[in-house]
């Protein structure tokens, strides 16, 4: 939190996590500090104290909520401290102890309680010794507070148990800064460094227990270290809530100075307990400290908060109606009791601590004692029925603890007996609710609804709050020793005729309705000053002013008491913040020690005779306004003043001191008014003359006779009705007449005059017309201006010498002299003017030639000049114009008095205004690739002015490639009269060109074609050569989209950039060449074999052929014989096939016919000779046919 990070303190918070080893940002602190001090407090949240915020020690704290992510304002130091130390002690108080204020190191200490119901600082017992930037330990097992090193080589400890500081040893070497911290061993510090480079340790003797809460009649285990070898030490057991006196155990320490002994227990009756342990050595002196709880059951939380959950219990069970319930601070999570109905016998609520109630409970214990619930932090009681079942139960809210009933419309559950602590709070926060009669410490109304009670009168020690939207309706009478507020949504009412009696402050800003005609508020307080206040004024039936502190009350809202006021003890003060009291109908009492310090406003609705019982200053001076005729109803506000009149005495009147009433009227008395006014006149001068009652209003001053022996004076006043019908109103006696001359005065300008004024009487007893008068105060004026006053003397004459005529001009005023007189208790005011004569005074005018001569710019330039005295106007001509000049060239100036009170001769001298030299803007332009001629992207100057440019080198020109080449310019102005030439340089980064490669992707290639200049043909926009990868003459593999990549080389290297390029190809499977010729052709009936089946192809792969072979073909020509391939290399290479054709010729029939045996003549031919077969089937035709007969022959053919 904060710290000095760069150069200043900072207010910036980050929260380490041990889980992942890193900070994060965590808010900001609403002041930035450093040098302060951090402590974590019991409920989980830290204390942010003092430091400096670069400019000033502070006294300011902040408290942030690492839960809730907030950082809100804490409580003041009652010193501004830096470097100091803040402390969490064993009860969760804060020690806050030493530091510096900046100009010294501090010895005092003061102590935070967070279970106070407002928690502040309060002092404690100062340190031994003052120091600063120094370590403070709690001591663990001793709860002593060890302070060392820092500003003091000393060291002492803060024992709280007997809140003071005691010496304990110092270190061998007095360290500043140093680092320490308690180790693991009981009874051992280790401190470190501070200046040095050693260590050393420090031991203090330790009491402890083996638990922090015992269940009753469990045995404690008690031991302790580091006492004498031998010692009798006394325990001393001290209870809190302290039921029972202090009780007392000794034990003796063994050899090796250790205690033990286990044979103490907490009882039942000690349940709700917290015992604080002080161990006492009789020989050594040391003291320690330890603390434990007597509970049933302790809340952990460390699951969850839902009060069923076992494993949110020390005991890991949960309470039943037989335990008692504690629920201690400083837990993470705090429990909610819901759902089903739940029963415990006791009830303890640690302070910080809360329990939330929303279902139902039955309190009950089957144990002889007393139940209880004890509430030192919240109970929310939200719904859900709480049931007494136990006979004995009873209430205990201690300071700071908070009861909030939200649940049904009952007030407290019917305790046996309650007890409220004065700074305790019962809040009824639920819908319409009966509140229980009983004495209350704070008394808290929120939620909506009407809140009620009819029983027997209430006693709030503390404060009264109706807040949110509530309404409560008092039943009967109520007293409040604290304060009482009104939320501003929220109503107060009183039935008929209850009073209220309160010694606090009353705030509404809501509603506040008062029954009954004879209902009565009562402010009492008796030990300060009571306020009024609030946004909304309020109207009091009846109001009583009883305060007797001495302080009174203060009204800081405007107040309306419709019956009546009673003025028994205390100012009222409506005067500190401009407000109005208004009283209805009556106003008794009034005296010197009561009365309205302020307006007081009361109604007129007749004639009648009304006392405004009003003073100031501590002193009761009342004005009685009787009107004795009106038409009409009216309002009147008075209020005294302890100073003269405004406007002072009406002429022919002395005043007889300071003191005026201010009556002001609201609402009309119709046409006339007639009324007698009473006036105080106790404290002011006995009055030698008639006594007149001076009244100013509206500009009107009048002068009205009195009646009255005296201290009262009275008048009677008729007139018509309106606005200046009242006003001011001053005691004052008839002045005796006077006459004042005064003599005409001359003096320089700037100088001084002599006045003189002589004062005559203008007739009176023992003073004749034209008798001198002496001792008087006559004020002197020059032009309305009061500078001087002086007494006359002997001769009625009063002068002044050396009044000054600082701020009157030269000249002559008919009236520019004035003297006055003011009177007094016995002369009246008179007054005189004369003539004053101002002459110029003398000076000189010195021109200023400036170095170096202004430019020209276009605007007009005037000469300087100084004067003396200094700074008097002066105005000049230029060439004789007083024109100031703006062209260049050289000018001759006079320079003569301007300012009319003084007198100068004229200075002359020369003007010179020079040519300007124009801004030319040109940047370096952006870089250009080489080849690109210069242009107006490049050569793109402007000037402030017209005129003209000449580049170099020119536009068109084309540059070398080379970084921050210059580009010169020349601009001549259009008006050189004016201006002069200028010129300006750029520099211009020429990049090398990137030559253009042309390079299509190629058209595709079958496997095995090598790559050549048909792929690899790139060409440039410059010459220059190619290297090609793959190069010229691979064979690729079968692929699309293979990159062929290029690397140019320019041949001129100087200007241009190697370039590159990528094209893709695809490489397409290759074909492969089948060769099969038509085979010869064959006759039918041949089978196809290898003879006709005889393809071959130009890669390694296998035939398919249809036919297949062993087909037989039927004859025709022709004939189709196809061949599929399939390459054994099918990644590179296409499955092919081809055609061939073949005859099959029709086949020649085999006939099988031998030549017959011989016939005999005359044989006709039969099948016995025509007997042929064929080798197919068929049909045979012979010749001769069968049947024919041969003549006899040889060798006769037979046909078929």
């Amino acid at each position: 939190a904060g710290g000095e990070g760069s150069g200043a303190p900072g207010n910036t918070l980050e929260i380490f996590n041990p889980a992942t080893g890193s900070f994060s940002l965590a808010g900001t602190l609403t002041s930035s500090r450093q040098n302060h001090a951090a402590v974590l407090l019991s409920d989980g949240r830290v204390m942010i104290v003092g430091g400096s915020d670069g400019n000033q020690i502070l006294n300011s704290s902040e408290i942030v909520d690492p839960a809730a992510g907030t950082v809100s304002s804490g409580p003041s130091l009652s010193t501004a401290r830096a470097g100091h130390s803040a402390t969490m002690l064993l009860n969760g108080d804060v020690l806050v102890a030493g530091g510096s204020d900046g100009s010294k190191d501090l010895a005092s200490a003061e102590l935070y309680s967070s279970s106070a119901r407002t928690p502040e600082f309060a002092a404690a017992a100062n340190m031994l010794s003052a120091r600063s930037s120094h370590s403070a330990f709690l001591l663990p097992h001793n709860a002593a507070v060890l302070m060392v090193g820092g500003s003091s080589a000393s060291a002492e400890l803060y024992q709280a148990w007997n809140s003071a500081f005691i010496a304990t040893g110092s270190p061998a070497t007095p360290r500043s800064g140093a680092a320490g911290t308690p180790l693991a061993a009981d009874g051992l510090l280790l401190l470190a460094g501070g200046r040095t480079s050693t260590a050393e340790l420090y031991s203090f003797p330790t009491i402890k227990t083996d638990k922090d809460d015992y269940l009753p009649d469990v045995r404690a285990i008690i031991s302790g270290a580091g006492w004498a070898p031998g010692e009798a030490v006394t325990l001393v057991f001290t209870e809190v809530p302290k039921r029972h006196p202090d009780r007392f155990l000794k034990l003796t320490a063994d050899a090796s100075g250790n205690l033990y002994y286990d044979q103490w227990a907490p009882e039942r009756h000690d349940l709700g307990i917290r015992f604080y342990v002080t161990a006492i050595g009789s020989q050594s002196g040391s003291q320690a400290q330890m603390t434990f709880t007597d509970g049933d059951i302790t809340w952990t939380g460390n699951v969850s908060t839902d009060w069923a959950t076992a494993g949110n219990w020390s005991t890991n069970s949960v309470p039943l109606a037989s335990d008692k319930a504690i629920i201690p601070a400083g837990r993470a999570r705090y429990p909610v009791l819901s759902g089903t109905k739940k029963s415990v016998g006791s009830l303890q609520i640690d302070s910080g601590a809360s329990l939330t109630v929303s279902a139902d409970l039955v309190l009950s214990k089957s144990v002889s004692s007393s139940d209880s619930v004890v509430i030192s932090g919240t109970l929310d009681w939200t719904s859900g029925a709480m049931t007494l079942a136990g006979s004995n139960v009873s209430l205990t809210v201690n300071s700071g603890g908070l009861f909030r009933v939200r649940s049904g419309t009952n007030g407290l559950p019917a305790f046996a007996s309650i007890s409220l602590d004065a700074n305790s709070t019962v809040e009824y926060g639920g819908g319409n609710q009966t509140i229980t009669t009983t004495t209350y410490g704070h008394l808290k109304l929120s939620g909506n609804g009407t809140k009620t009670w009819t029983g027997s009168d209430i006693t709030i020690s503390g404060n009264l709050d109706v807040t949110d939207s509530s309404d409560l309706v008092l039943g009967r009478n109520i007293t409040v020793y604290g304060n009482l507020a009104i939320a501003s949504a929220a109503t107060l009412g009183v039935g008929s005729n209850w009073n209220i009696t309160l010694k606090g402050n009353w705030t509404n800003n809501g509603a506040f309705a008062q029954g009954g005609s004879g209902a009565t508020v009562t402010l009492n307080g008796s030990t300060a000053q009571q306020t009024i206040g609030g946004a909304h004024q309020t109207t009091f039936t009846n109001l009583l002013i009883s305060n007797t502190s001495g302080s009174g009350i203060r009204l800081s809202q405007n107040v309306t008491v419709n019956a009546g006021l009673s003025l028994s003890n205390g100012i009222v003060d409506a005067a500190t913040d401009g407000t109005t009291l208004t009283v209805n109908i009556s106003v008794s009492g009034g005296n010197d020690s009561s009365f309205v310090s302020g307006k007081l406003a009361r109604p007129y609705a007749a004639a009648t005779s009304k006392v405004f019982p009003i003073g100031k200053g501590g002193f009761y001076r009342p004005v009685t306004i009787a009107i004795t005729q009106l038409n009409g109803n009216s309002t009147l506000t008075a209020e005294q003043f302890e100073t003269n009149i405004p406007g002072g005495s009406v002429p022919g009147t002395s005043l007889l001191g300071p003191r005026y009433w201010h009556v002001t009227q609201d609402g009309a008395f119709g046409n006339q008014i007639y009324y007698t006014i009473t006036l105080d006149g106790r404290g002011l001068i006995t009055p030698t003359k008639p006594v007149k009652i001076d009244k100013r209003a509206g500009g009107l001053a009048e002068a009205f006779n009195a009646t009255g022996s005296g201290p009262t004076y009275s008048t009677t006043i008729g007139e018509i009705a309106g606005q200046t019908s009242f006003g001011d109103f001053a005691l004052a006696q008839v002045a005796n007449p006077t006459t004042l001359t005064v003599t005409s005065a001359t003096g320089t300008y700037g100088g001084t005059v002599n006045l003189s004024a002589t004062m005559l009487s203008g007739g009176a007893p023992n003073f004749p017309v034209g008798t001198p008068l002496s001792g008087k105060t006559i004020s002197f004026s020059l032009n309305g201006t009061v500078l001087a006053s002086a007494q006359t003397n002997l001769s009625g004459v009063a002068s002044v010498s050396g009044v000054s005529l600082a701020g009157i001009d030269a000249g002559t005023y008919s009236t520019g002299v004035s003297a006055s007189f003011a009177g007094d208790d016995n002369w009246d005011l008179s007054s005189a003017s004369n003539i004053l004569t101002v002459n110029r005074a003398p000076a000189t005018i010195t021109l200023i030639a400036p170095s170096p001569w202004p430019t020209y710019d276009g605007t007009a330039k005037s000469a300087t000049a100084t004067t003396s005295p200094t700074g008097l106007a002066v105005s000049f001509t230029y060439n004789g114009s007083p024109a100031p000049p703006t062209n260049a060239g050289t000018y001759a100036v006079i320079a003569s008095m301007a300012n009319p009170n003084y007198d100068a001769p004229n200075a002359i001298g020369t003007l010179v205004i020079l040519k300007a030299t124009p801004a030319i803007t040109w940047s370096n332009p952006g870089d250009i690739t080489y080849g690109t001629p210069l242009s107006g992207t490049q050569l793109n100057a402007t000037a402030s002015v017209g005129g003209s440019f000449v580049y170099s080198p020119a536009a068109g020109i084309v540059l070398n490639a080379g970084n921050n080449q210059t580009l010169h310019v020349d601009f001549t102005p259009t008006d050189t009269a004016n201006y002069n030439a200028a010129s300006q340089n750029v520099v211009i980064n020429v990049l090398k060109a990137t030559p253009a490669i042309t390079w299509g992707n190629p058209a595709d290639i079958t496997y095995l074609t090598a790559l050549s200049g048909t792929q690899l043909n790139a060409t440039a926009s410059v010459p220059g050569s190619f290297v090609y990868t793959p190069a010229a003459g691979t064979g690729l593999n079968v692929g699309n989209n293979q990159t062929l990549h290029v690397d140019f080389t320019p041949t001129d290297t100087a200007n241009y950039n190697n370039a590159s390029k990528d094209v893709s190809i695809n490489v397409l499977q290759a074909t492969p060449a089948i060769a099969w010729s038509n085979p010869a052709d064959i006759t039918y009936g041949t089978a196809l074999s290898g003879t006709q089946l005889n393809a071959t192809a130009s890669v390694a792969g296998s035939f398919a052929y249809t036919p297949a072979s062993g087909a037989m073909l039927n004859a025709g020509n022709n004939q189709t014989l196809h061949v599929d391939f399939t390459p054994t290399d099918t990644a590179n290479y296409n499955g092919a096939s081809k055609d061939v054709a073949i005859n099959v010729l029709k086949a020649t029939t085999s006939i099988t016919w031998s030549n017959p045996a011989d016939i005999t003549y005359g044989t006709v031919l039969s099948g016995t000779q025509l007997n042929a077969t064929a080798s197919v089937p068929g049909s045979f035709v012979y010749t001769p046919a069968a049947g024919a007969l041969l003549n006899v022959a040889n060798n006769q053919t037979l046909h078929v």
